[in-house]
């Protein structure tokens, strides 16, 4: 059984990797490129035109169909990143000028940073995705007698079986019809080809595949979940620190507009420049007064008072005191 469970865990992983071309491509937008989606859209682009080429008549149902469908979905998701590229000389120089150059040779602390996030992210999706497989895993090995068990019968299971190996065993579509011979089935079945083509692709017997079947879509859908909560975490935050930096960027401009209509000539010395010392504002020192003498007794202009008033005169910065 773990021999099953780590082949199934593998074809997944094969069926995402075909798919993350594209899925870098089409969610490009995302914080994580969207990583959490790829083995979903694999899947379901594989699939898809399996299940197209199929029903035309093309080639029949199964594993090598899959393979090289899943090969065509990885190879029109590296032409789509590809065409991202330069295409033009100008383009590709200023490229390669930016890759030669030395600055550009030393990895910055910022894009290592990104670089060692990034690489958590996708670990913890990991995780998340092969938790949420194992834990299904266990839960469907063990009978507890009720809804929960590894055998197809009660509620709608028995059907779902059916229709799951009725489409392993049909070479077109539409799959043949479990339950009346020579009809094709009446039904949406998209879900379970999906979940047929796995089995195929992995080779595991029809009754493991059926359970491993359940617990990879409730592996896809927790891995799903997660993505996009990460996903609008990352966006909020990104949006709220650009929304800082933009308010201080602007703070930034404001005082140095206002320190330029101070200054004048500081707009064409450019922001930061020291203003020449013929133009610099020269700040007087406080005033003081200074007393003089009172004249002499016998002078006729004596007096016992002397009033002091001072002025504050700033003839190139000076300050000076006058006595009446």
């Amino acid at each position: 059984m773990i021999k099953d469970v780590f082949v199934w865990w593998l074809t997944a992983q094969a069926f995402g990797l075909a798919g993350l071309p594209l899925t870098r491509f089409v969610f490009r937008a995302l914080p994580d490129r969207g990583y959490a989606f790829g083995k979903t859209l694999g899947l379901l682009l594989t699939g898809y035109l399996a299940w197209l080429i199929a029903m035309l008549g093309l080639a029949p149902f199964g594993r090598a169909l899959l393979i090289v469908c899943a090969l065509i979905v990885g190879g029109i998701g590296l032409f789509f990143i590809r065409d991202q590229r330069p295409k033009t000389k100008d383009q590709r120089g200023d490229r390669a000028s930016e890759a030669s150059s030395p600055r550009s040779q030393v990895p910055s602390p910022k894009s290592q940073t990104s670089s060692l996030d990034g690489l958590k992210l996708v670990l913890g999706y990991e995780l998340i995705f092969a938790l949420a497989l194992i834990f299904l895993v266990l839960l469907r090995m063990r009978d507890y007698q009720v809804i929960i068990n590894p055998n197809p019968w009660g509620t709608e299971r028995p059907m779902d079986y059916a229709l799951f190996n009725a489409i392993r065993r049909s070479a077109s579509f539409p799959p043949h019809d479990p339950w009346l011979s020579g009809y094709s089935i009446n039904y949406y079945y998209f879900g379970y080809l999906l979940m047929a083509a796995v089995s195929l692709v992995s080779g595991i017997g029809w009754g493991a595949a059926y359970n491993l079947s359940l617990a990879l879509t409730f592996a896809l859908t927790a891995l799903g979940v997660a993505g996009i909560v990460a996903n609008l975490i990352a966006l909020t935050t990104n949006h709220q620190r650009s929304n800082v930096q933009t308010f201080e960027r602007s703070n930034v401009q404001t005082n140095e507009t206002q320190n330029s209509k101070l200054r004048p000539g500081a707009a064409a010395r450019g922001p930061g420049a020291r203003a020449p010392a013929s133009q610099r504002r020269r700040i007087a020192p406080a005033p003081t007064a200074r007393l003089q003498r009172p004249p002499r007794p016998h002078h006729p202009s004596a007096h016992r008072t002397v009033a002091c008033t001072v002025a504050n005169v700033r003839p190139a910065g000076r300050t000076f005191a006058t006595v009446q």
